[in-house]
């Protein structure tokens, strides 16, 4: 029988099994429903005071939030509107508001919310944070005051997603803002890697509540942040210098284009510091601190240009984020040869050498070498993970967080690295410490990973896949995950799949996601 007739007489079979019962009902895939997690209070932003507990997606922790996100004001001036906290609908909340931790030097904030400039910021300060409470609970975003030396006049819009608030400024010094942030669709893009990162991390920061992105501004090089992590994520901008001395939109394609890099690294902060796994195993060596947010950056906007059916995205936005990507994986491979080809010396070791390392095993192994690597970092091993972090202790500690990460990429790469962390790259490990972490990870990840084409949850990929895959397209069975049905490669769920399953299964096809990139 012809292939494409044993394909759709197969298909044909399905409909009909789908359509008098074969699945009577919606079947589960595999696993219970994933769990979301609540990120306990972290004063002052601080990542060592980050901890992650298991929390129900259905609650409305987190659905406060102060207002305004930012305020520039001169010395002497009040506010034009006084700091209120609201739920997600805008509706300001009646209740008892305390603010603290902020500068009072530089700021007082009277009875009514309204805030008071005492003074200019000096050459050095960056403004001041504010926090709040609200009946008693902490609100999960602060509000930034910068004190300027003049009134530059900045009107605000407020861009509202489902995960994500984005707060600028309409126009700078008379250049129009709003067109090139629709242009590039930002707000869009920052939905989608958000949704990304709490992916690959399992976990919802700051209590589930929105991110805040602002852009707020310094009037020279020292005052201007360029990216700083937390609730607002910050976007620095220098009002007074020339068109590159800002972290928003700079002229990588003139006459400006998004930091695409810089956002989605500081939004991996928030992302990464929650796992306790994370802040205890790697996070106090600033090499995986930071690398390790390049990485999970880096690979949420690949995965987004991997995948334009999924993530769709214009031209101006495509274009802009695959020259960022390039970009940052062009430097951090660089970084790592010239490090590897100068004898490899690991006392000069940085974020950007580990990115480069990172990056090698990742593109050699492939997309699922990322899923793998984060998956041990996730909350919900936390339990699992605790013998191995205090086993920490009984070692040097940098020596002990060096052997982690070699463990981690090693067991994503499902191959013992141990020799070549040590020979080629001069890494003090722990042979008996790295040994017993190697195993610990790789367990959780090869028990956690997504098999193309099991679609029913069942680790083998055949004709039961096939059918619940129609199920769900034409009779409602429940979703199945898009890693593990998207066997096309397509960006999407539907009938290409499961003619494209039949054939792997009946007619000697391809291997489920073997065209994925």
């Amino acid at each position: 029988m012809k292939k494409t007739v044993c394909v759709w007489l197969c298909l044909f079979g399905l409909l009909t099994a789908s359509g008098t019962g074969l699945l009577a009902g919606p079947v589960p895939v595999g696993s219970a429903p994933e769990d979301h997690y609540q990120i306990a209070e972290i004063e002052d932003y601080s990542p060592a005071a980050a901890a992650a507990a298991l929390k129900d997606a259905a609650s409305n922790a987190g659905s406060l939030h102060l207002f305004p996100y930012n305020l520039h004001l001169t010395a002497g001036a009040v506010s034009s509107q006084p700091l209120v906290v609201k739920n997600r609908s805008g509706t300001v909340q009646s209740g008892t508001v305390v603010f603290y931790d902020y500068n009072t030097s530089l700021i007082s904030i009277d009875s009514l919310g309204y805030v008071h400039a005492l003074r200019a910021e000096t050459d050095e300060e960056i403004g001041t944070w504010v926090n709040a409470q609200f009946n008693g609970e902490k609100v999960q975003n602060t509000c930034v005051v910068r004190v300027l030396s003049q009134n530059y006049n900045l009107d605000y819009t407020e861009v509202v997603g489902e995960h994500t608030v984005l707060y600028y400024p309409v126009s700078i010094s008379g250049e129009d803002i709003q067109s090139q942030v629709e242009l590039y669709q930002i707000p869009l893009v920052d939905e989608y890697a958000y949704d990304l990162e709490a992916e690959y991390m399992g976990l919802f920061p700051f209590d589930s509540a929105w991110q805040i992105i602002e852009v707020d501004f310094g009037e020279g090089e020292l005052q201007r942040v360029c990216g700083i992590s937390g609730n607002p994520f910050r976007l620095g901008w220098n009002i007074t210098g020339n068109e590159w001395q800002n972290c928003f939109l700079v002229p990588f394609l003139p006459p400006r284009s998004p930091q695409w890099f810089i956002m989605y690294h500081e939004i991996a902060h928030n992302f990464t510091w929650p796992s306790n796994t994370f802040g205890q195993g790697l996070g106090q060596v600033v090499h995986y601190s930071e690398g390790i947010a390049s990485a999970l950056a880096v690979e949420v906007m690949q995965d987004i240009l991997d995948h334009p059916i999924r993530y769709p995205l214009g031209n101006a936005a495509d274009t802009s984020m695959d020259f960022v990507v390039a970009m940052q994986r062009n430097g951090f491979n660089d970084s790592f040869q010239t490090w590897l080809t100068g004898g490899a010396d690991f006392s000069h070791i940085d974020a950007n050498i580990m990115d480069g390392i990172w990056l090698r095993y990742r593109d050699s192994a492939g997309v699922n070498f990322a899923r793998r690597f984060f998956t041990p970092l996730q909350p919900r091993f936390q339990s699992e993970m605790m013998p191995l972090l205090d086993s920490l202790a009984l070692y040097d500690f940098a020596a002990s967080r060096h052997t982690l990460f070699a463990a981690l990429v090693g067991a994503a790469f499902e191959q013992n690295l141990a020799n070549v962390f040590q020979n080629d790259y001069h890494y003090p490990l722990v042979q008996p410490l790295h040994d017993y972490m190697y195993a610990t990870v790789l367990n959780i990840m090869n028990r956690e990973e997504v098999v193309c084409g099991d679609v029913d949850g069942s680790t083998n990929v055949n004709i039961a896949d096939a059918v619940y895959l129609v199920c769900y397209i034409f009779s409602g069975c429940a979703a199945p995950s898009l890693p593990a049905a998207d066997v096309d490669c397509g960006g999407s769920i539907n009938i290409a799949d499961a003619v494209y399953l039949i054939e792997y299964i009946f007619s000697h096809g391809a291997a489920p996601c073997a065209a994925c990139k």
